[in-house]
């Protein structure tokens, strides 16, 4: 998403001065060399400090700051709940945006508390931060600091998948991640993904470590003006009675089958399935005209795949329980097995 609430054209505003943008958990107050204020009292908004404004929209503030008159506005901001927040600060110049600071994803709590000073139109490269409301503030810097084209920038970065690109993966494969972002104006600033909700960095995700059934990558990027790009994509891992297999040989060399003997008679009993497979694909090729003799053949092989998916899983439970067979190796396989049954 973009600042999408806020026109870049600020000529309405008429004079110069900074525009302050807030994602954030945070409440926020200006106070001027008077003391006067202006921000959220009990009921509203208390609008203390002639020409400044303050909104809100949904998540966001909006607050316009006078600048170019030799006052000092104080910003104090408290933290409402555990988050990160960021902040925009834009100089508008007789309604022309001509440079911004972003601070990007800052950790703030409940006791967190915001402190900086507005002058002018000086650079605005830091801000206080007091993260656990103990008086000691630590200056953070911004993430990017923007000037002419890039400060107008409000066109999110573009993700392209390009993989995952398949509705469904065996678990034996090691599923390579090929994502491109990019960004034509104010360049990236970040960009993140996780796997069920978990961060994750690496190249490829290792199908043989994580269950059958639904598995979602979900993509962020942002530019460095703050603009936010999200994609995802949504896959099954599945098992079939090759993948199961090559998952034995895998376990096997992990060391979590013991005995070459128990993993070569485990690998025997699915070739087994995968032979009577092979045969009634090809009777099934044979006898085209036929569908009342193939839809017989089907029952068989179902039935016959059942016999042998039994003879496999008590194999497997007698060498769990014989502690030749560790628990992840049983759990997985029997896993395995289970779903090649249930999707006959």
């Amino acid at each position: 998403s973009t600042y999408e609430n806020l026109s870049n054209d600020s000529t309405t505003c008429g004079i110069e001065g900074q525009e302050l943008i807030w994602r954030s958990p945070v409440e926020v107050h200006i106070y001027d060399s008077q003391d006067r204020h202006t921000g959220p009292i009990e009921g509203g908004i208390e609008y203390g400090i002639p020409g400044i404004d303050y909104e809100i929209y949904g998540h966001e503030k909006f607050i316009f700051i006078p600048t170019g008159q030799g006052e000092t506005y104080q910003i104090v901001a408290h933290g409402l709940e555990n988050g990160t927040f960021d902040l925009m600060v834009r100089r508008n110049e007789d309604g022309t945006i001509t440079g911004a600071s972003l601070f990007n994803d800052i950790p703030v709590t409940a006791e967190t508390d915001i402190e900086f000073n507005i002058i002018d139109d000086g650079e605005f490269a830091t801000i206080d931060v007091d993260e656990d409301g103990d008086g000691n503030f630590v200056s953070v810097l911004a993430s990017s600091v923007l000037e002419g084209d890039e400060a107008n920038d409000i066109i999110p970065p573009v993700i392209n998948i390009i993989s995952p690109a398949a509705s469904s993966y065996e678990r034996s494969f090691v599923l390579p991640l090929d994502i491109q972002i990019s960004d034509e104006n104010s360049g990236m600033l970040t960009s993140s993904a996780l796997f069920d909700g978990n961060i994750y960095s690496s190249v490829s995700i290792d199908l043989f470590f994580h269950s059958l059934g639904s598995h979602s990558l979900d993509l962020t990027a942002i530019d460095r003006a703050g603009n936010t790009a999200t994609d995802s994509f949504d896959f099954q891992v599945v098992a079939t009675p090759d993948s199961t297999i090559s998952d034995i040989e895998r376990s096997y060399n992990l060391g979590w089958i013991r005995k070459k003997g128990i993993k070569d008679s485990l690998v025997n009993k699915l070739k087994r399935a995968v032979k009577i497979q092979k045969m009634i694909d090809l009777l099934e090729e044979k006898l085209p005209n036929k569908p009342k003799l193939i839809k017989k053949i089907e029952k068989l092989e179902i039935h016959l795949n059942k016999v042998l998916a039994t003879e496999f899983l008590n194999k497997l439970e007698k060498e769990y329980n014989k502690g030749n067979i560790n628990e992840p190796a049983y759990n997985l396989l029997k896993d395995d097995v289970e779903w090649v049954l249930e999707n006959l």
